[in-house]
């Protein structure tokens, strides 16, 4: 499931977030004993498989005029909530990214195969992305991204084209729920790219050639 949210020419810079104050046990009531009962068994069997950390994620309860309002909580209840299958009706999804990164020439655009051993999407073509953490909320999207894509790729904001910068947002399923921001910028100029451990293997790809059904979701908003 991909559902598409909006599209249009908001800029990065110009959307924010705001903490409701809200806990997960505030929205799910006495429900939330459930997922404290399992919590600890599930990331047992989970983390015994899958190299995995209990950071605090961020869910996305609305958005309006340019801002999202989110929640924090961890890892650890969120894997435990999705293994009970609570769905909260006011949860959106957990909020991240993912970032079309284009060549110079707008040609083609960098995708990775996901490492054989991920937990999610194994063999995958996926773009670059991540999850935003309770720590982002200190600072701006843009920051949190243009950070992540460093760690990532060693990609810096010196070599992105910002006024080439295109955005929308997509609901997706994602181990529960999640929305991404689907931002689309040119690079200046040819840059050597970091694979990290997400990625077995690293391609340059037309965006027509983004066909199969080992391709993720979010890649068929690839401009051609």
């Amino acid at each position: 499931m991909c559902e598409e949210l909006w599209r249009g020419e908001v800029h990065v810079d110009e959307l924010g977030w705001r903490h409701s104050g809200t806990s997960l046990a505030d929205l799910l009531g006495g429900r939330y004993a459930h997922v404290v009962s399992v919590m600890e068994e599930v990331w047992a069997e989970r983390s015994s498989r899958f190299d995995i950390y209990n950071g605090d994620l961020v869910g996305v309860l609305g958005f309006g005029e340019g801002e999202f309002e989110c929640f924090t909580y961890s890892f650890k209840e969120h894997l435990a909530m999705v293994s009970l299958g609570i769905v909260m009706g006011d949860f959106r999804g957990n909020l991240g990214f993912k970032l079309h990164l284009y060549s110079p020439d707008g040609g083609r655009v960098l995708v990775g195969r996901r490492s054989s051993s991920s937990e999610y999407m194994a063999g995958y073509l996926s773009s670059i992305g991540g999850m935003f953490e309770l720590s982002d909320l200190g600072g701006r999207i843009s920051d949190a991204v243009i950070r992540e894509l460093a760690e990532e790729t060693g990609v810096v904001v010196d070599d992105l084209d910002w006024g080439s910068l295109r955005m929308g947002a997509i609901q997706r399923e994602m181990n529960g729920l999640a929305v991404d921001l689907v931002m689309e910028v040119r690079l200046l100029r040819e840059v050597e790219i970091r694979m990290n451990e997400e990625f077995d293997s690293l391609y340059w790809i037309r965006p027509a050639e983004l066909v199969g059904d080992r391709v993720m979701s979010h890649l068929h908003y690839c401009r051609d």
